[in-house]
Parts: C-alpha cells; sequence; structure tokens
C-alpha cells in the first residue's frame, strides 16, 4: 500500500473515533490487532479499546482530532495533533466542568495489508485535570511506546523530533522492516 494510503486509513479511524462510530473503526484494523494508549493498563485488543473509548467519549462529548504534522514511511504513520472536546461527562471521578479542552496528541500506527496492526496513542493526561485547575498546565510528562521509550517534558514538539528520529531508523513499535537494522 503507499504511504499515502496508510495515511488515509489512520485519519479514518481517527475520525470515526471521533463520532464513535466503532464499525468504521473496525473495518480499519485488523483482528488481532494491538493498541496501547496512555493511561491503559498494557496491550489492548481492539474490543477493550472500544471499551476505554466509549468511556473517554461519555466524558468529553464533541470529540475531533485535528492533524497538524503527518508523515509516513512504509508502513508506519506518525501523527501530531491536537484532540479537543467539551468536558460534559465525569471523567475518572471529575465531575464535568462544561469547558473545552485541548491536549497535543501523538499516534502511531503500523500497517499490514491495508490494516492497522499496532496502534500507539500517546497524550499527556495532566492537561485533562489541568483545564479544572486539578494541576498545573505548565508541566506534564508524555510517554510514548515506540521502539526506545520516548519521554518528554513540556513541549509534544520535543516528542515529535525524536519519533522523526526514530522513523528514520524504522524502528518504531519496535518493529524493524526486514532488511533494516
Amino acid at each position: 500500500m503507499s504511504t499515502e494510503t496508510n495515511k488515509a486509513i489512520v485519519r479514518t479511524f481517527n475520525d470515526a473515533f471521533d463520532r464513535g462510530d466503532w464499525t468504521t473503526m473496525k473495518s480499519c484494523v485488523s483482528p488481532d490487532v494491538a493498541a496501547y494508549a496512555t493511561g491503559a493498563p498494557g496491550k489492548l485488543d481492539f474490543d477493550a479499546f472500544v471499551g476505554m473509548g466509549k468511556q473517554f467519549l461519555d466524558a468529553f462529548s464533541q470529540s475531533r482530532h485535528v492533524i497538524a504534522d503527518q508523515i509516513a514511511e512504509g508502513d508506519i504513520v506518525a501523527t501530531r495533533g491536537k484532540w479537543s472536546a467539551i468536558h460534559s461527562g465525569s471523567f475518572n471521578g471529575i465531575a464535568p466542568t462544561g469547558r473545552p479542552v485541548s491536549i497535543d496528541i501523538a499516534i502511531f500506527d503500523h500497517i499490514r495489508n491495508g490494516k492497522i496492526v499496532a496502534h500507539h496513542g500517546a497524550l499527556p493526561a495532566r492537561p485533562l485535570l489541568a483545564h479544572r485547575g486539578a494541576e498545573p498546565a505548565h508541566r506534564f510528562e508524555l510517554v510514548g511506546r515506540c521502539g526506545p521509550q520516548i519521554v518528554a517534558h513540556g513541549h509534544i514538539e520535543r516528542a515529535a523530533a525524536v519519533i522523526g528520529a526514530e522513523l528514520q531508523r524504522t524502528r518504531a513499535f519496535g518493529f524493524a522492516r526486514p532488511g533494516h537494522a
């Protein structure tokens, strides 16, 4: 598949998440997809990922992924952008505030035969709390799970630079493509 096709698959997946369209999301992934997300207990299968997504969308309405950059190399797609929503339901015991939330995100997807086989979503959780004054917004930690652990303090751009270098070495997600070190 072309890199443009792979990027379109990822955009369709993220758009479907925003709409809570689990059927379209399922059409984008392989039956044995492995999903990883900040705050999740580890590897999630599709049903567990959807369960987490439903809880998230119950707490945050008007979900929207806005892509700032999307880079594809071979079967890996890296997406950097913002996710925004309205805090309209209870979230981890925090009562709804009705306030808008906007956070930086980094998503890495491994595509094989036109399907997502691995999905890694990295987002800073503390800004979700900071929008209501629960924690200061000026400092957060973003932990990515692709190849070596990526840790950035303060800005997604630093993580994106590390991600770009990682993609250059074709070792995103701990997968080395055949014939590459």
